[in-house]
């Protein structure tokens, strides 16, 4: 146990989570507002999110601090940062101010060197495994259809993609509900935990082909040139030729957003929850139009509007009901 200060507990609220088994709590004590995290250890490595704080803070990420965990039990006692999520700053119509500040803390994330190794690679393996949640979850789970021929091919494809890119730390969840702007008016990042040594434009992937917001072609083209120009200056690994830079992108959205749908699948066929399946077909749709660009990556589309978004939208109704 780390242990900082004591607190005497005055009150204490629970605050929304993501897809994890992790619970959160705000605690007004007698000291300030603080977060605790309850993440179960037979569920969630809290070793490696005490680990990565612990690198992330040392080069300048603007993570929590935590003031005392318990490692056994799966407690920690952090930073509380407020609610205001990039998620709110979009919508109240603060996009550009929002995104440029992502867009530095995610040059910071990509600048993090780790010579002794504690940040994991993201391997074939592990990148595979992530596109059968999709099949798995989605297209046997909530459709109840058996995976189509093409799609070992694309997850192929998709795999291929993302380990020809450069390398660099990626937080793995870079997105609208994973990131605040501080009272301070910096950049609050969390739920950083899962993050690894992987694909240049992972996070950027993240972040632009958000599940819960959508960008307009022209917000994604300008944003992507202010982070090749802000990468460019910082001296991070890049890839020079624009065409295969947005390639790659388009790809990795296209397995972030795979992953994603089979996720909220899983989230009300295992737990009950139905938090994100309104989330599914606005993710469907923009999956759609992404992949209609490229020939490797159509038979995808077709399938989406010809067979998937239908017989999804049947069985949400369904679920609704």
């Amino acid at each position: 146990m780390q242990e900082r200060f004591k607190v005497r507990i005055l009150a204490c609220q629970p605050l929304l989570s993501e897809a994890s088994f992790r619970s959160f709590y705000r605690i007004q004590s007698d000291s300030g507002s603080h977060v605790a995290m309850y993440a179960p250890p037979e569920h969630e490595n809290t070793r490696q999110f005490v680990k990565m704080a612990e690198i992330f803070s040392k080069h300048g990420v603007g993570v929590p601090d935590l003031y005392a965990f318990d490692l056994g039990q799966g407690f920690v006692l952090m930073e509380d940062f407020g609610d205001d999520l990039l998620e709110s700053a979009y919508a109240r119509g603060q996009i550009d101010q929002a995104v440029e500040l992502a867009l530095q803390g995610l040059v910071g994330i990509q600048s993090i060197h780790d010579p002794e190794g504690s940040i994991p690679t993201y391997e074939a393996q592990r990148l595979h495994m992530e596109l059968g949640i999709f099949s798995e979850w989605f297209l046997q789970g909530l459709l109840k259809i058996p995976t189509p021929d093409w799609y070992a091919q694309l997850s192929q494809i998709l795999v291929h993609s993302a380990l020809r890119q450069p390398r660099c730390c990626v937080h793995r969840d870079f997105h609208c509900r994973n990131l605040l702007i501080k009272p301070s008016g910096a950049l609050g990042v969390i739920d950083f935990q899962d993050a690894l040594i992987g694909p240049l434009t992972y996070d950027l992937a993240s972040l632009l082909g958000d599940c819960y917001h959508e960008f307009d072609a022209t917000q994604v083209s300008r944003f992507i040139d202010s982070y090749r120009g802000a990468s460019l200056d910082a001296k991070l690994p890049s890839i020079e030729d624009e065409h295969e830079f947005r390639l790659l992108f388009d790809l990795m959205v296209i397995q972030r957003q795979l992953k994603a749908v089979g996720i909220f699948s899983r989230l009300w066929l295992k737990r009950g929850r139905q938090s994100h399946l309104r989330d599914i077909e606005p993710v469907l749709r923009r999956l759609a139009l992404r992949a209609s660009r490229y020939q490797q990556t159509l038979p995808l589309a077709e399938s989406i509007v010809g067979e998937l978004l239908p017989a999804a939208a049947a069985q949400l109704e369904r679920i609704r009901a």
